[in-house]
């Protein structure tokens, strides 16, 4: 991952197609995150202070409706293959 991250990232979207979207705050933290030298990686308190973890955050009822969407496109595509 830390030698071609963009390589990574390529192949994930390959993989996964628009199914998985990670954020480019997301994937920075995960870069940070698996780096081999340990003491490069970010502690526990660095990684609640990251801009992944303070992005948004869906409410409740905002959440109840994304999940539906999704579970209910889900439904449709596992229909048409």
């Amino acid at each position: 991952l830390t030698e071609n991250k963009e390589l990574f990232w390529s192949k994930m979207a390959q993989m996964y197609g628009r199914r998985v979207q990670p954020s480019q705050e997301l994937k920075e933290l995960l870069d940070q995150m698996l780096d081999p030298c340990p003491k490069k990686r970010p502690t526990i308190p660095e990684i609640r202070r990251s801009k992944w973890c303070k992005g948004p955050v869906y409410g409740k009822d905002e959440l109840k409706v994304l999940l539906n969407k999704k579970f209910a496109m889900n439904q449709i595509n596992k229909s048409l293959s």
